[in-house]
């Protein structure tokens, strides 16, 4: 099979803009280590200056190039040096941009220009000044840096995020127009990042979830990727690939909006509210909008535990417009002691679960007297004397199930215990192993968990077709 050529191969000269600092820095160090020349591109000199003296120290080639992108006559002046300096571009990477938390009502026209100018424009301007001649070269990449914020216009972003889906599209249309012509243009969406971002936004303190965000150089890296692979789009991390379908699936737009900035940002005119209020458990700082679920997809364990470190026992966690209050520690034990029965029910958990499964008389669906009454009227099927005379026929279907696996053979040991654990409870329980409907049985009550009772996963999961065909196989199982 002919090896596809490196895209490195015949790139020479990267331009970087918003190159003092954060993610610009990092890229152009990993430009610098591949050998190519770099024109590095921001407002301060003396930053500049540290970052090029510490790439020709690594025999690396750098000039700076002090400018105000957001100007409208800068972009072609920073092109015309760049090109003086070291030749055609052949890689352009759009980074330079700035921060705004707060209320779109309190930001000034100043601003508002400004960012639209600098993210939106000088990107434009910068890719037509570059394109022609990549085009004729017949070789180069254009990265332009956006935001995952671009696909859920978080509130309190509302021009930032504004600009960053102006990006958005306007790669995707570049792209499709020069991807027969040998150039590449695509767009690094990161989340959150520890970048001098969050510690000057125009507005504001510190921005949520900037103690959550990712290191430049994890950007840095995504950037190479694009380039490396070609990538029209590239999330860092992964799992922000969710948000391009956040708002079509549950609408989390129009609930949060209106609470969202409430939580951080007072408005200008707000009446101070002198009644007294219980205080709130402490909320764990998350980005606006998303809130915890990318750290609660990666390891829900470990986030609770690292937030019970920080915040105490008791905490308010936001995934997405739902806000759930955890307790941990000895006041989970203590409060599930002495005020469980009056503040949790299991109506209000699994109630849906159970009408999803057709039925609404079932155990962990009732509370009260009907509970009671329906543990009492169980208790006798599940007796200890009854499980017994079922033992025989238990170990029977053990040795079947594993004189199933081929001797001398690697077992999945994790899959095949929880097959076998699951044969086992179905024999002794209900006198019928699920056999061959164990599968539909496993999709069927794990997706309706995580749809229903847990609530990581958007209810448009119970309409996939797998899942249909699968609860309509094991409701046919059962009436056998």
């Amino acid at each position: 099979m002919r090896r596809r050529p490196s895209p490195w191969r015949d790139l020479q000269v990267a331009l970087v803009t918003g190159a003092s600092s954060g993610i610009g820095a990092a890229t152009a160090r990993r430009l610098a280590a591949r050998g190519l020349q770099v024109a590095l591109v921001a407002r301060r000199r003396d930053r500049l200056e540290t970052l090029a003296r510490e790439l020709r120290a690594a025999g690396g080639v750098a000039v700076t190039i002090v400018a105000d992108l957001a100007k409208a006559d800068a972009p072609a002046r920073v092109h015309d040096e760049a090109t003086r300096a070291l030749g055609s571009i052949d890689v352009l990477i759009s980074n330079a941009g700035f921060g705004y938390f707060g209320l779109f009502e309190a930001m000034s026209e100043e601003d508002a220009r400004g960012m639209i100018a600098l993210h939106s424009l000088a990107a434009s301007a910068l890719t037509r000044l570059v394109l022609p001649g990549m085009i004729e070269r017949g070789r180069g990449s254009v990265i332009l840096v956006g935001s995952v914020v671009s696909h859920i216009g978080a509130a309190g972003t509302s021009v930032y995020a504004a600009t960053k889906a102006y990006l958005d599209t306007f790669a995707a249309g570049v792209h499709r127009e020069v991807r027969g012509a040998g150039v590449h243009v695509g767009i690094v969406k990161p989340g959150p990042v520890r970048t001098e971002f969050y510690g000057t936004p125009r507005r504001g303190g510190g921005i949520p979830g900037q103690d959550l965000g990712i290191e430049p150089s994890a950007v840095a890296r995504a950037i190479e990727v694009a380039i490396s692979r070609r990538r029209r789009e590239v999330f860092v991390p992964g799992v922000f690939r969710v948000v391009k379908h956040t708002e079509l699936l549950s609408g989390v737009l129009d609930r949060v909006a209106p609470h969202v900035l409430a939580r951080v940002l007072p408005r200008a005119n707000a009446v101070d509210d002198a009644r007294p209020r219980p205080a709130r458990p402490p909320l764990v700082r998350a980005p606006p909008g998303l809130g915890s679920v990318a750290p609660m997809i990666r390891d829900p364990t470990g986030f609770l535990l690292r937030s019970f470190r920080e915040y105490g026992p008791i905490f308010r966690v936001r995934l997405l417009s739902q806000e759930r209050v955890v307790i941990a520690g000895p006041e989970a034990n203590a409060f599930m002691a002495r005020q469980a029965d009056d503040a949790l029910g299991n109506a209000v958990t699994w109630g849906p679960f159970g009408r999803e499964l057709e039925t609404t008389t079932n155990l962990t669906s009732l509370d009260g007297a009907h509970h009671r009454a329906l543990r009492s009227a169980l208790r006798r099927g599940y007796s200890r004397s009854v499980l017994n005379e079922r033992v025989p026929e238990v170990i029977a279907m053990t040795r079947a199930e594993l004189g199933s696996w081929p001797a001398g053979a690697d077992v999945p040991i994790v899959a095949a215990m929880r097959r076998l654990v699951s044969l086992q409870l179905g024999q002794l329980l209900c006198s019928a192993s699920p056999g061959e409907g164990l599968a539909d049985i496993t999709e069927v009550i794990t997706t309706a968990l995580n749809v229903l009772v847990v609530q990581r996963w958007p209810r448009i999961m119970l309409r996939r077709a797998a899942y249909r065909r699968a609860k309509q196989r094991m409701f046919h199982h059962a009436e056998r």
